[in-house]
């Protein structure tokens, strides 16, 4: 079970209990110390001494028991930078952030990736987390790989390869002293996953799918015109690019965020795609939709009453909207959104190369890696 952050910080407490409270009380101490507020003595040149008749009779002076006072030697107070930030996610984040020659979408999945392996490895600290990468690559292999992110649910060799790469580039990208053997260890699970996935993918690639038009046809039968499913399925049919199409609404005189994606409204829609998987190879992506699309949108707009500035389908996870899709209608084993772009390219094998090699384009990929990753044989 994930630990959140306040439990996280209540297991650092508990374990350094000690050692927090003596720095508290060394704390507090020297600010009681400085508090203190200095008598300022007379001087002594302006006494007039008393004649020895003025003197008290000792014999009638009550004696004073003596209090034994511990003195608490003065402490250098702790400065703050010196103690280790145990917030591993915000150090990690840092860290790639400060990375030059990344573009801000690659930092986002560099980070996504390895907040995965941090809620998967649960470190108390940054200290721990970089030990157990460092000196326990078997054990950290075994633990991702058996993770299970839903009940029953483990990870695809795909995510693996992926978590396990990002282990790699934090070692090497911020010089991290790992031994070669420990490097290693990942370097032969990424190799072992990725032949898995192979494998995996001839099988997959040997079920036979639905044409594009019979799965958009099943989907309108089951959900109807304006359904926020069927309106899904005809954006990716016109938009196929690699992406969640988590769109916020914008018109025409909308300052345009790099980091944002959005449909634009006006006379006709447009979908600008500024943040996706393979942005730094294809750039930004600008689709005007066709007139039915443009009418169906703001249909279901108006019924919604979604304005500018809002999140067009009111959800941050469109593949799972898909993937519920796909279950109702029976399609298992070829994912969520991959089903829609593994039917788009299948359909495209009957075209001529060129024709193939501009919907390859369309989904921003090669043509190889559509044709032995997307291409579903009969």
């Amino acid at each position: 079970m994930v630990m959140t952050g306040a439990e996280r910080v209540k297991k650092n407490y508990d374990a350094n209990r000690e050692s927090i409270l003596a720095k508290k009380r060394a704390r507090y101490h020297t600010k009681k110390l400085a508090k203190v507020e200095l008598i300022e003595l007379p001087n002594t040149s302006e006494l007039i001494p008393l004649k020895e008749s003025e003197l008290p009779n000792t014999s009638e002076l009550i004696p004073i028991e003596l209090i034994e006072v511990e003195f608490v030697e003065p402490v250098e107070p702790i400065e703050e930078d010196l103690i280790e930030p145990t917030n591993v996610l915000e150090i990690i984040t840092k860290n790639i952030n400060s990375l030059d020659g990344e573009t801000d979408g690659t930092k986002k999945l560099r980070i996504s990736n390895l907040k995965t392996l941090i809620t998967i490895l649960n470190p108390s600290n940054y200290k721990e987390f970089m030990k157990q990468l460092k000196a326990r690559p078997v054990d950290t292999i075994k633990q991702i790989k058996s993770h299970q992110y839903k009940p029953n649910k483990t990870y695809a060799p795909n995510t693996l390869i992926a978590l396990y790469k990002a282990v790699l580039f934090y070692f090497d990208k911020f010089n991290i002293n790992v031994k070669s053997n420990n490097k290693e260890k990942y370097k032969d699970a990424i190799e072992l996953y990725d032949a898995i996935a192979v494998v995996e993918l001839k099988e997959k690639n040997q079920t036979t799918i639905p044409t594009f038009d019979e799965y958009l046809q099943r989907v309108l039968n089951e959900y109807g015109i304006y359904s926020r499913e069927h309106i899904i399925v005809k954006l990716y049919q016109q938009v196929k690019c690699r992406d969640d199409l988590l769109l916020i609404v914008a018109n025409a005189s909308t300052p345009l965020d790099k980091l944002t994606n959005y449909l634009v409204v006006g006379e006709i829609f447009r979908v600008v795609l500024n943040d996706f998987k393979t942005i730094d190879r294809y750039g930004v992506v600008d689709v005007e939709l066709d007139t039915e699309l443009t009418n169906l949108l703001s249909h279901y707009m108006e019924n919604h009453n979604i304005q500018v500035g809002d999140c067009l389908f009111n959800s941050n996870n469109i593949s799972k909207i898909v993937s519920r899709m796909n279950q109702k209608l029976g399609y298992v084993g070829h994912g969520a959104i991959n089903l829609i772009r593994k039917m788009l390219s299948t359909d495209a094998t009957s075209l001529p190369l060129e024709e193939q090699l501009k919907v390859s384009k369309q989904l921003c990929h090669s043509l190889k890696v559509t044709n032995s990753n997307y291409v579903v044989k009969e």
